[in-house]
């Protein structure tokens, strides 16, 4: 003690605390190491809403009761470098600006992605997959080539093409050609089918704005039968036109093998929603304007589609079952 004070001979108390100054390398590291942080923060966000059970009216008009539907949706709570720039300077960090975190996400190595659309499953969707996917991948090697996928499509004169577009640096942000939508856009719906050796594409008409069992069997079963034989199996989604008394009689007369069980909110699994895409990202390059020069162009890219795309999708079916497997019964990774 007696040589502390002959060094310092200022008493405790009236003594400055000077704290040290932080480094600039300190800071910077401090504030990449938040922003990593925070680029990787998500949020759930629960949504419930009262909805009205469908169906005719009573006989005796008791009014039907209702259910509720409960959403989870996970989102990330600082999507954009300026939202991250934004809670730094709450924070705090004076130096934070939208530039000075692009900078940090490239020197923290981590590049922008565009996320990926996968549908809202529950767990007991999930569990549903899972078994599934465990119970056609039981099958031998020649169950794959038997497949036959469907699905339906609505296609407008929209523009549903690339969303980035590269120009030079110092342009105005004006000048870039934006994507136009109109809600009195030309529609057309389509009924696909695809297999290992050939494809098919119907233009259903249909009123009253859906689809019913007596379109789906005039027009899309009897297009279908024209093209298959008895061995082949056939899959097809939920809906209600589907799986109707009337559809089924009509599959059974025609001789078809329907694949059971397919999982609510499976569109991943489904090889044909990958041709949905192609062909609204072609179409939509050509710009078809009204009705009838929408249901050519779409004609047109379906058939440019190769017997080996279409092949490669059908038999990509069991890979798909596997990931999903690998996955917990989770949305594929597209």
């Amino acid at each position: 003690m007696v040589y502390g004070a002959i060094r310092n001979p200022t008493p405790p108390s009236q003594r400055i605390r000077c704290v040290p100054k932080t480094s600039l390398l300190q800071r910077i590291r401090t504030r990449r190491r938040r922003v990593k942080q925070l680029v990787k923060k998500t949020q759930t966000i629960v949504a419930k809403k009262i909805l009205k059970v469908r169906g005719r009216p009573r006989k005796d008009g008791r009014a039907r009761g209702t259910y509720v539907v409960t959403k989870r949706l996970k989102k990330l709570m600082y999507p954009s470098p300026a939202a991250i720039a934004r809670q730094l300077k709450c924070e705090g960090v004076e130096d934070a600006s939208r530039a000075t975190v692009e900078r940090d996400l490239k020197a923290l190595d981590l590049k922008c992605y565009c996320r990926p659309v996968c549908p809202f499953l529950t767990d007991a969707q999930k569990e549903a997959r899972l078994k599934f996917a465990r119970r056609m991948l039981r099958n031998k090697a020649d169950y794959w080539e038997k497949m036959i996928f469907t699905d339906e499509k609505w296609f407008d004169s929209n523009d549903s093409g690339q969303r980035y577009q590269y120009h030079e640096k110092g342009k105005q942000k004006g000048e870039l050609i934006p994507r136009e939508y109109s809600q009195a856009a030309a529609k057309c719906f389509v009924w696909g089918a695809i297999s290992v050796k050939w494809r098919i594409l119907v233009f259903v008409e249909f009123e009253d704005g859906m689809m019913k069992s007596k379109e789906y069997i005039d027009q899309c079963i009897r297009e279908l039968k024209k093209q298959t034989h008895r061995d082949m199996i056939l899959m097809q989604d939920g809906a209600t036109a589907h799986w109707s008394a009337d559809t089924r009689e009509a599959l059974n007369v025609a001789g078809f093998k329907v694949l059971e069980g397919w999982p609510s909110g499976s569109p991943d699994l489904n090889p044909i929603e990958k041709v949905w895409a192609r062909l609204e990202q072609c179409v939509a390059d050509r710009g078809p304007y009204g009705r009838e020069e929408l249901q050519q162009f779409v004609y047109d890219e379906f058939l440019k589609l190769s017997d080996e795309f279409i092949e490669k999708l059908v038999l990509s079916f069991k890979g798909g079952l596997q990931e999903c497997v690998k996955n917990s019964g989770n949305s594929l990774k597209n």
